[in-house]
């Protein structure tokens, strides 16, 4: 809490907001620091995979995935990841619903590539996604075909 004096001993309090951004602010670094790495891309797949900092972004199966990529341009916050039930995992490990259509969340990756935007359109034989590749900078448009 940060205080100041004012005439006649009154005491001036920061709002409680700008206390907290700051405090979050501080233990990003912080951890960033603790663990010794900050993720500089593209990073290389089988390395990643050993990251402390890295693993704080994959999922179970993204954990067994990742060494199979030569070179990872983004990885996806945990938060922005469609988290599956148990009977969704049996289809497409839950990546797909039941008509088969992939399931879309913004800030998700394709690729460990490609971070998706949003939905553009949807027809009998798959989606078109707005997506970023931040191996070039732009914005695409990927297909993905139903399964």
């Amino acid at each position: 809490m940060v205080q100041s004096r004012t005439s006649r001993d009154q005491v001036a309090i920061a709002e409680a907001n700008e206390q907290e951004e700051a405090t979050t602010l501080i233990k990003q670094i912080d951890s960033k620091i603790q663990s010794n790495e900050i993720l500089r891309f593209p990073l290389n797949g089988p390395k990643a995979k050993l990251m402390p900092a890295a693993q704080q972004f994959l999922s179970l199966h993204e954990e067994a995935e990742i060494g199979e990529y030569e070179e990872i341009f983004y990885l996806a916050p945990k938060d922005k990841k469609y988290q599956p039930t148990k009977l969704e995992r049996l289809v497409n490990n839950g990546f797909d619903d039941q008509e088969g259509y992939y399931r879309i969340v913004s800030g998700d990756q394709i690729g460990y590539r490609f971070e998706l935007y949003e939905l553009i359109g949807k027809g009998a034989f798959g989606q078109v996604l707005k997506c970023k590749d931040h191996k070039t900078g732009e914005h695409v448009a990927i297909k993905m075909v139903k399964n």
